[in-house]
């Protein structure tokens, strides 16, 4: 077990990313417990971890937990329906579309690192999010079998 997360009376989402890499806990209503490994504390007192409280989140890389001191406002849109980016790099955007669409979308490597995209996306299909994209950062779609990719126009 990579990470051990301590209910205390509370609402609070779990997310993994990057093959399970990284750990994100944001906290909703109460008081959670997060620390790296297993449940099992060999000392006395409280296990090294962090206590995170309402509208706090933290992430686990590599074994070290760091409190986050920007919420990522998207961590839940599987609840609400509702994706927002401002001036979010497209890296970060597609990754975020992936998650919350469950479909797999390739960025061509000839996109450019520094595009950034605006835009509150609110129960939308995914095709009409892809459209926006294309239409406001002159991006291509296509769609090879289930997988979407996004490329720079030529």
């Amino acid at each position: 077990e990579k990470a051990t997360v301590e209910v205390l009376g509370t609402s609070f989402n779990i997310r993994s990313e990057q093959a399970g890499e990284d750990i994100s806990v944001l906290v909703m209503e109460g008081r959670v417990r997060f620390s790296a490994g297993q449940g099992e504390y060999p000392g006395r007192g409280e296990k090294p971890g962090i206590t995170l409280v309402k509208d706090e989140q933290a992430t686990m890389r590599k074994g070290q937990i760091q409190r986050e001191e920007i919420v990522d406002i998207n961590m839940l849109s599987w609840k609400t329906g509702v994706l927002r980016f401002n001036q979010s790099f497209i890296a970060y955007v597609v990754n975020q579309l992936e998650s919350h669409y469950k479909r797999e979308i390739i960025l061509d490597s000839n996109v450019p690192d520094e595009l950034k995209f605006t835009s509150t996306i609110e129960n939308q299909e995914l095709e009409s999010v892809l459209e926006e994209l294309s239409l406001v950062l002159g991006l291509l779609i296509s769609y090879e079998d289930d997988r979407v990719i996004i490329s720079q126009a030529l």
